[in-house]
């Protein structure tokens, strides 16, 4: 089957999401024209950008704490509500909407959230309005707890008592209660949680990803059998958070893609090329790597190269340099041809001169052994061990 007609049913990447079939976005930008919904009962995202702070400040005592109050009282602050305008399906930062309308939406995004957190997030969910340490949250997988965190479920507050808390609002706290009663939720909830975080390290390896190569690097590292019918199932039901998660799901290739693949013809075109080859199917450990380092490849060739670049003069300070080796290494995970790292270079203003034949050789190391998207997860030197 060729590439075309592999994707050629592929879902839109910018599908919209609806969670209330009554309620409809009010779409008018703030500041501009006018609304027939009464406009104090608004929430204009545009003023959620003012006095941005990591922490949230609330003036109730915590255990009163709700959405409703974080909407409405004066002393809130506001993280950016980027990532809830993308899961909503918002076309504009701009955009107003009527609070009982988010509040619904962002408890809508929780019932579906909640059954795929992991253990950390779980138990931190559970023990809400508890004082903030730094093992506590160290201990915490950073990626769910960045989704718990932009869904609106977790808010750090100061307290009456000038305790800074971590807390839950009181419409979440009631879901999740409901929803967590279930004899089999926790199981659920982890095999669920192992499916992301799966997902999450493949799709940083190989780029393109078939569910049943999923399934297998799923049963070969955990021993969990899965029909392939109940993975896609679930990763369905995972659309409103694609872009908090890294990954999308097509339906009709019946694959899961890297969030950085953002067109059809990105999808096709890496297919095309990379179909011919086995799938890499990484152990535990490397997806652990791939998922704490993302596109940075962990080699000893990538650290000379990296060494090399850091000690000969290309750069005129750190920071340059710092941002060169990030991407360029990403460009060649993502299956870079040289021409394209030849590029790089140049935008990087690098005047390679007398060194060229020493940098191409250390590039050409790198690029033997850094999984890349083109070849499925796989380095070269892999691919050529396996023809000998």
């Amino acid at each position: 089957m060729n590439s075309e007609d592999h994707f050629k049913e592929i879902e839109d990447i910018d599908t919209l999401h609806d969670f209330d079939e009554t309620g409809t976005w009010s779409g008018v930008p703030f500041g501009f024209g006018e609304t027939d919904k009464d406009d104090s009962r608004q929430i204009h995202f545009s003023d959620c950008y003012d006095d941005y702070s990591e922490s949230e400040f609330y003036a109730g005592a915590p255990e009163d704490f709700s959405l409703h109050s974080l909407l409405t009282v004066d002393n809130a602050r506001f993280w950016s509500f980027d990532p809830i305008f993308e899961a909503l399906g918002l076309a504009e930062p701009e955009d107003s909407i009527d609070y009982d309308i988010l509040i619904s939406s962002i408890e809508s995004l929780f019932r579906q959230a909640v059954l795929f957190f992991d253990d950390d997030v779980t138990a931190l969910i559970r023990a809400c309005d508890v004082p903030i340490t730094d093992p506590l949250l160290d201990a915490v997988d950073d990626d769910a707890l960045e989704v718990a965190k932009d869904l609106r479920i977790f808010f750090f507050v100061d307290d009456p008592q000038e305790t800074r808390k971590l807390i839950v609002p009181l419409e979440l706290r009631g879901i999740f209660a409901e929803i967590s009663a279930a004899k089999d939720f926790d199981d659920k909830r982890r095999i669920n949680a192992q499916l992301v975080y799966y997902a999450q390290g493949m799709t940083i390896l190989n780029g393109i990803v078939l569910v049943e190569d999923l399934a297998r690097c799923l049963e070969r590292n955990t021993g969990l059998s899965l029909p392939a019918e109940a993975i896609e199932t679930f990763l369905r039901s995972l659309s409103p958070f694609y872009d908090l998660l890294g990954f999308r799901y097509n339906l009709h290739a019946k694959s899961i893609t890297h969030a950085a693949l953002t067109s059809r013809s990105d999808i096709t075109d890496l297919w095309s090329i990379s179909q011919t080859h086995p799938a890499y199917l990484p152990d535990a450990e490397s997806l652990r790597m791939a998922r704490l380092n993302a596109f940075y490849p962990m080699t000893e060739e990538y650290r000379r190269f990296e060494e090399y670049v850091s000690q000969w003069h290309f750069f005129d300070d750190e920071s340059a340099c710092a941002l060169f080796l990030i991407d360029f290494g990403q460009a060649i995970s993502m299956g870079a041809p040289i021409q394209e790292l030849s590029s790089l270079c140049d935008d990087y203003d690098m005047d390679i001169g007398d060194e060229f034949d020493k940098f191409m050789s250390l590039t050409t190391d790198v690029m033997n052994t850094t999984r890349r998207w083109d070849l499925r997860g796989n380095t070269i030197d892999e691919l050529r061990k396996v023809r000998a």
